[in-house]
């Protein structure tokens, strides 16, 4: 996070942006998930960016001169990035234009501004909620449905879960519905971490244990019908009667090999890496698109990703670049950069050049997120 000094502000689906359109429309700005700034948004579009006449000025070098605009259209309140260098999210997701609602964490740079509204927190309406938020907090039990209104946990007024424990923050964490399924948010962690909730996913803020439960789609006439039919059993062939039943299928696991860097080491007269596997082996695991659930291993060799055909993980997603980011092998740490992509690649969601990768991170390239096991 930059630090206070780095700030200074000067005056300046429908029903969900109807809600954020309320009296008392502001921004926050998030420190560590407490509110350090609060900017009004009035009539005039307010101008976040590193141009000095910007209303909330930022001295980050991430954020572009006019970076983003805020403002009501049409009694929406909306954020629309202003053809910056490196994007503006909305809940860690990269957006053009996008109609806000109460709870919605702006990301821009390395700047968190949260929008509140007055009279939060605004009553739920059910509709189809992808799962339910249920436990037990400090007010008694509760079961919160988890739409595309984010639901806030934190000791401020505005938070849907309230917890006044010591340690905890104004905003502690966000949980919210997004293409790539239930996410939470963690704002008070710097930086910010952002992963997947799975059915029957815990967390855990403070004392409060807090259980993620999904909700099942029913299934159709047609696919019930299905389910009770009995299955077909298939005829042997003559003499398959002594042959050993089939295994089961081996799991997805694209194991990538190379061989070329073992031969250019020989070419170059470099030492041989005399370390195991073990030590530097890693595998990612896609969470969402059309590569979900396939898992790629890293056997030491170097790893590229992008759009293009060649690429050894390749993403056909108009967000990624055709050369986008690779992994490998560095004094032994396992590294994954960007190569100058257009959009960045994010490991929990933070936008990073050069990283060493641990266990339990998210990359996220374009719209796909990958979790790393070392």
């Amino acid at each position: 996070m930059p630090s206070h000094d780095e700030y200074s502000s000067r005056d300046g689906s429908r029903e969900r942006s109807h809600a954020a359109a309320q009296s008392g429309a502001r921004l926050g700005r998030l420190d560590a998930g407490c509110v350090a700034a609060v900017f009004p948004i009035a009539g005039e579009p307010l101008i976040i960016g590193r141009d000095p006449g910007s209303q909330i000025f930022l001295g980050d070098t991430l954020a572009s001169k006019r970076h983003a605009a805020v403002s009501f259209q049409d009694r929406r309140l909306i954020v629309e990035d202003l053809n910056s260098l490196n994007g503006t999210f909305v809940n860690e997701h990269r957006v053009r234009a996008q109609d806000l609602v109460p709870g919605d964490v702006i990301r821009i740079g390395r700047s968190l501004y949260i929008c509140l509204v007055d009279g939060m927190p605004l009553k739920r309406r059910v509709g189809r909620p992808a799962g339910w938020l249920v436990g037990r907090s400090p007010t008694g039990a509760l079961k919160l449905p988890v739409t595309k209104t984010p639901i806030l946990i934190g000791r401020a007024p505005e938070a849907d879960v309230r917890l006044v424990e010591d340690g905890i923050c104004d905003f502690q964490v966000q949980i919210a519905r997004v293409p790539g399924g239930v996410q939470a948010i963690q704002l008070a962690a710097d930086p910010p971490r952002c992963f997947v909730l799975a059915d029957g996913a815990e967390l855990k803020v403070g004392g409060t244990v807090l259980l993620y439960r999904a909700a099942h789609t029913p299934a159709s006439k047609g696919a019930r019908r299905a389910a009770a039919r009995p299955a077909a059993r298939p005829i042997p062939a003559p003499g398959a009667e002594d042959e050993p039943p089939p295994q089961d299928e081996p799991s997805r696991a694209y194991v990538i090999r190379s061989l070329e860097a073992e031969s250019q080491r020989m070419d170059r007269d470099e030492p041989r890496d005399t370390r195991t596997y073990d030590s530097w082996k890693c595998r990612i695991t896609a969470r969402n698109g059309p590569l979900a659930g396939k898992t790629f291993m890293f056997l030491g060799q170097r790893i590229t990703i992008g759009r293009e055909k060649k690429s050894k993980i390749h993403l056909h997603d108009k967000d990624v670049s055709r050369s986008h980011a690779c992994i490998w092998r560095q004094e032994g740490d396992i590294v994954i950069e960007d190569l100058n992509s257009g959009n960045g690649v994010f490991v929990n969601g933070l936008a990073v050049r050069r990283v060493p990768l641990k266990p339990g991170d998210v990359i996220r390239i374009g719209s796909t997120e990958f979790l790393v096991h070392l």
